[in-house]
């Protein structure tokens, strides 16, 4: 059985950032989430198929947004094409100088119950190299019988701070 490599890279918005501080002010960004929910519950959510080696996207203000058991968070959701039984997924979440996404990510059977969590604790700071940014890096394997959907997000306590 063959599987095959997806790469996610997530980055965020400064508007969805913690607080910052410079040398000469300090700035506090508004870390709540205004916008309503889109979806009641996760078999209404917009699922974005994981197709190609490499999958860059932004949670910002523009991103769906949702209530998890942590409070209301903007969110990005994927699926595996039924025509891939198996998928290892590398998720990255690059620590630029505005910030980083602190993910937390939910694997989902097919009829869209939770299966495993994977909390910020579980992933690995990658420091930084010659062609990349220091980032939040886990490997998560996908299954279609067991684990079809992943949906990213940023608790409020990740967003704090």
């Amino acid at each position: 059985m063959k599987i095959i490599k997806t790469t996610l890279a997530a980055l965020l918005a400064a508007s969805l950032l913690g607080c910052t501080a410079s040398p000469s002010t300090e700035l506090t960004k508004d870390i709540a989430v205004a916008a309503p929910v889109c979806c009641n519950s996760f078999s209404e959510y917009s699922w974005v198929p994981m197709n190609g080696d490499k999958i860059d996207f932004i949670i910002d203000d523009y991103s769906q947004v949702s209530e998890f058991a942590e409070g209301k968070s903007y969110f990005a959701a994927f699926a595996i094409p039924r025509n891939i039984e198996r998928l290892q997924v590398d998720v990255k979440s690059w620590m630029k100088i505005a910030g980083v996404f602190a993910p937390k990510v939910i694997l989902l059977d097919p009829e869209f119950q939770i299966v495993k969590t994977i909390a910020l604790d579980d992933f690995d700071v990658m420091p930084a190299n010659l062609f990349s940014l220091s980032s939040y890096q886990h490997r998560i394997v996908m299954d279609q019988q067991t684990t079809p959907y992943m949906v990213i997000y940023s608790p409020l306590d990740y967003r704090e701070g």
